[in-house]
């Protein structure tokens, strides 16, 4: 539209030589591409308007659009964590204190049907939720909803397994999921921010490597290598699930 003879200077010289009224402030901007190619209805490359306004808040959209300089093309892949990284960005861009939770954490506790996210949030917050952070909150939910069955990969799917999985651990995962059973069981409420904590220094004291430490915890809850911030996941799941589940593995 904005290419010299385009459809932006034909409307501005209608409206200076035919209406005698100014043109428009406008706009401009760079290809807007998919995964790195340039939209092509013939190639079948692209995204629909309609899908991204289905798919994106008005005001994720509009900041996606505006704050990416405008000679520089805005590169839109909706698969991945392009979504939750995107509202990231928006939150940090605010300068109201409006409490918003990270769309990655409103991804997972959606899939979490046990846990109430009303609760998490006002726990999050430390103080009684407003009409606005609820709203907010809800719109949050129904896109995480709309990214996780249209967008998301499976290592962002999470079941939580009712019944311990049937995984195999090293001595040194056994042991290392005893100390945070001991650990876990020194008080009945823990936050995410503390539980994390002692999780990490637990690791630390028995020098076990990270990636070997904490594949142990999401293998016996979710029967997964990988998954959610492991403190904040454990501290929101029911206390004595969490303590007999890390209890129930049997040493060798």
């Amino acid at each position: 539209h904005y290419t010299k003879g385009g459809t932006f200077d034909i409307a501005k010289n209608i409206a200076k030589k035919i209406f005698k009224i100014n043109p428009a402030f406008g706009f401009g901007y760079e290809w807007f591409l998919v995964g790195g190619r340039k939209m092509s209805s013939s190639k079948g490359v692209g995204i629909s308007a309609k899908d991204i306004g289905d798919d994106l808040p008005p005001e994720i959209l509009k900041f996606l659009l505006t704050n990416t300089i405008p000679t520089r093309q805005i590169n839109f892949t909706p698969e991945d964590r392009t979504i939750p990284d995107l509202f990231d960005k928006f939150d940090s861009a605010q300068e109201d204190k409006m409490y918003r939770m990270r769309f990655s954490k409103v991804a997972v506790i959606t899939q979490m049907p046990h846990i109430n996210i009303l609760d998490i949030a006002q726990k999050e917050k430390g103080e009684k939720l407003t009409n606005n952070d609820i709203d907010e909150l809800n719109k949050r939910i129904k896109y995480a909803r709309i990214w996780l069955k249209k967008y998301a990969d499976d290592e962002f799917k999470l079941v939580l397994q009712d019944k311990m999985p049937d995984v195999e651990l090293s001595n040194e995962q056994v042991d290392f999921l005893s100390k945070i059973a001991e650990v876990f069981s020194s008080k009945k409420i823990w936050t995410g921010e503390e539980l994390h904590k002692s999780i990490h220094q637990i690791k630390t004291e028995q020098n076990i490597d990270p990636k070997i430490a904490f594949e142990a915890l999401y293998q016996i809850f979710l029967n997964r290598s990988n998954g959610p911030q492991i403190g904040w996941f454990l501290s929101s799941l029911d206390y004595n699930f969490v303590l007999n589940r890390l209890k129930s593995y049997p040493h060798p």
